[in-house]
């Protein structure tokens, strides 16, 4: 049997965290892969409303990478949580995490500790874009 926080697993845990934490930042730009399939779609939707003939059989050729176990928890447990806005500036803080426990016992999470860890590092990426996408270039004269 292995022990679970040997060195090596760890790193390796690491390395596996750290990809698919670089992943995020795809994901919420918009650069990541489900964004190609989705501008993908569309085109195929603007073609067969044109008349042309559209072989959909292609779209699920296409194999993408699937999140781990872990982040698919994570989204979950996230997309449940409330959104705190600043409403005099219009800046996201963040979600509120008060009832995270209870929605992760809901939905039988077993790593509730991981799942957290996660679910703060997507709310971290989450709010650094939309905060980013908020701020207005200033001009000067």
């Amino acid at each position: 049997m292995v022990n679970r926080n040997s060195r090596r697993l760890s790193k390796f845990y690491k390395d596996q965290l750290n990809y698919w934490v670089s992943r995020l930042t795809e994901h919420f730009q918009g650069t990541g892969r489900a964004f190609d399939r989705q501008k993908r779609i569309d085109m195929m939707i603007q073609m067969e409303e044109n008349g042309m003939e559209v072989d959909w059989s292609v779209l699920d050729k296409e194999e993408e990478e699937a999140w781990p176990i872990l982040f698919q928890q994570a989204f979950d447990v996230w997309n449940y949580l409330t959104d705190q806005w600043d409403g005099m500036s219009g800046n996201y803080f963040g979600k509120q995490m008060s009832g995270i426990q209870d929605i992760m016992n809901i939905l039988e999470i077993e790593e509730q500790r991981e799942v957290l860890k996660i679910v703060k590092i997507i709310d971290g990426k989450y709010a650094k874009e939309v905060n980013k996408k908020q701020k207005k270039p200033t001009t000067g004269k």
